[in-house]
């Protein structure tokens, strides 16, 4: 599958319940949706059943999707499902995790978010240019989010464009992005120099963040 998002192997943005863009929508839409979907389906996989309620867990994510597709959390849980188990879709009967990503960006594709999410998507699984695409679309949106910024300065240095991954790098840290990990990096391919511009010590952040 490409990069687009056709409806004829994802299935149309229309829905019994939505589509409704998750940001806007009001919390008794939202809890109506999760109560009996999203959060039953993160119980299963905290209890580790992800490999013995595969199909039960996707449906319950795929109904969210398809009534949100731009639920950020329900994204992050497609992503970590199919990366635990080294599959991108688990039968013929549901969505694989690509099309749900790809009628996310289709649905809303000013959700910075969405784009952020696609992109670490595409990295964990080694397509670069692709993520890079995303990260920079996210950054077009969000351009003071650390996280962006950070996986952005991440894609950037595996293709080795070393100026582009140290700007990154700074504008990360700058904002208070607490990992070392990019700046260490950098510093392993001697590419990495301070901020000059910084001004002063930042202080850091206390949230997790992706890594």
């Amino acid at each position: 599958m490409g990069d687009e998002y056709d409806p004829m192997v994802c299935g149309p943005l229309t829905n019994a319940f939505g589509p409704y863009d998750y940001r806007t929508s009001p919390q008794d839409r939202r809890r109506l949706v999760e109560s009996f979907h999203y959060d039953i389906a993160m119980e299963s996989i905290r209890r580790g059943d992800a490999k013995k309620a595969t199909g039960a867990i996707w449906g319950d994510l795929d109904y969210t999707l398809r009534a949100f597709p731009n639920h950020p959390q329900a994204l992050r849980a497609i992503d970590r499902l199919t990366w635990e188990l080294q599959i991108d879709r688990v039968n013929s009967t549901f969505k694989s995790a690509r099309c749900f990503f790809l009628r996310a960006v289709a649905f809303q594709p000013d959700d910075g978010s969405v784009r952020l999410l696609f992109g670490l998507y595409l990295y964990k699984r080694g397509e670069v240019a692709q993520a890079l695409a995303q990260l920079e679309a996210a950054q077009a949106l969000s351009p003071d989010d650390r996280n962006v910024q950070y996986n952005l300065g991440l894609a950037y240095l595996q293709m080795k464009d070393y100026p582009r991954a140290l700007a990154s790098a700074h504008k990360a840290y700058a904002l208070g992005f607490p990992l070392p990990g990019l700046r260490n990096l950098l510093k392993k391919a001697g590419k990495w120099t301070e901020d000059r511009s910084a001004p002063g010590d930042q202080q850091p952040a206390t949230e997790k963040q992706t890594p």
